[in-house]
């Protein structure tokens, strides 16, 4: 499973950095041209797709990468535990705590960040949930192939 989603995420991957040169393609059509009023609005519109592409590139590999999380998650919570243990301590220590409050306060927020990953391991999920999401990934990779064509046309139009 994780290789067929690996295999599909650089798919997509390639698709966007193919949009991605479609766009500037047409940016730079647009730009020989000479740039007016909404000409400004078709190259932020060529922009869009790589862009959709690119979330869905990141939510695919963090998908692929979720079977891992799920086995490391007991190792990864008795390290975070050992972590905030530690803390903890230093905290407890006598001597100069408002010197080392600072580095304290980094560490624990640090700690804090570390553990919202072991609070929802389910987040690479939830693009996948959301039709929206999915429904407009469906139209940035239609939109991607129709950029990819026009930039196409541009660049033989231009030989």
């Amino acid at each position: 499973m994780r290789a067929f989603v690996l295999a599909v995420a650089g798919a997509v991957r390639t698709l966007g950095l193919l949009a991605s040169f479609a766009a500037i393609v047409i940016a730079a059509w647009f730009w020989d041209d000479g740039f007016d009023g909404l000409d400004w609005v078709g190259v932020a519109v060529a922009f869009v797709p790589p862009a959709v592409l690119g979330f869905l590139w990141f939510a695919l590999k963090e998908l692929a990468e979720l079977p891992d999380r799920l086995r490391r998650l007991p190792a990864t919570a008795r390290e975070r535990r050992v972590d905030f243990e530690r803390l903890s301590g230093q905290l407890r220590e006598p001597g100069r705590r408002l010197v080392r409050l600072p580095l304290m306060l980094w560490r624990l927020r640090v700690l804090a960040g570390a553990a919202r990953d072991l609070v929802t391991p389910h987040a690479p999920l939830l693009p996948f949930l959301s039709l929206p999401f999915l429904t407009l990934s469906a139209f940035a990779a239609g939109a991607a192939v129709g950029e990819i064509a026009i930039a196409v046309l541009l660049l033989l139009a231009a030989l």
